[in-house]
């Protein structure tokens, strides 16, 4: 309740500070992982692995928990490292937009984790049973080469909107012309970023 405004995912938890005033984006799931690893599954990418999944608290780190929770995998089986060893972490989970050229320069030695097959998705994929108990999830589809040679294939992972959030006491009348301005431009902010 500090800001005027923010930018939160629909995963973050609920305050009585804070009012959505709209979507703005699709955050999707990346899951990227060393490249010797070759992982068979979820189980096999992440048991006695060293997992980066943003700060302690955040959405993406609440996330992994209840994911290995829901999968019925202990905590203590996995390795969570912090921001400073995050190029030391053999699987990296992370809530962003589209990777940029410059990320995937620095993500050299990782490839892209498919949390199931493509043909799965209407047949019971893990993806719909993530969604189904985390109903603001959406399964999404990254596209076979987006990134070049880090997905070869399509990967199937999750999304979960971005959400311009405020005060609840900010002006109503400010609010509007936030709304007014982000529509009147919303193709100058699709050239900046596609989702």
């Amino acid at each position: 309740g500090k800001a005027d405004l923010g930018i939160v995912d629909n995963y973050s938890r609920f305050s009585d500070k804070v009012n959505s005033i709209m979507p703005l984006y699709p955050q999707v799931l990346h899951i990227l992982y060393k490249e010797e690893l070759q992982p068979k599954s979820f189980r096999d990418l992440v048991l006695n692995r060293k997992i980066f999944a943003g700060l302690e608290g955040s959405g993406t780190f609440r996330f992994v928990e209840l994911l290995l929770h829901d999968l019925g995998i202990s905590k203590d089986r996995c390795q969570f490292v912090d921001f400073y060893d995050y190029f030391g972490a053999d699987v990296i989970f992370a809530f962003t937009d589209l990777l940029t050229y410059e990320e995937l320069r620095d993500l050299q030695g990782y490839k892209l984790f498919s949390i199931d097959t493509i043909e799965n998705l209407g047949k019971g994929s893990l993806a719909e049973s993530i969604c189904t108990r985390h109903p603001q999830f959406e399964p999404y589809i990254i596209p076979r080469d987006l990134y070049g040679k880090f997905n070869d294939i399509a990967i199937l992972t999750v999304k979960v909107e971005a959400l311009l959030v405020c005060r609840t006491d900010l002006d109503s009348k400010l609010v509007y012309k936030i709304i007014q301005t982000l529509s009147e431009n919303s193709q100058t902010l699709k050239d900046i970023n596609p989702l």
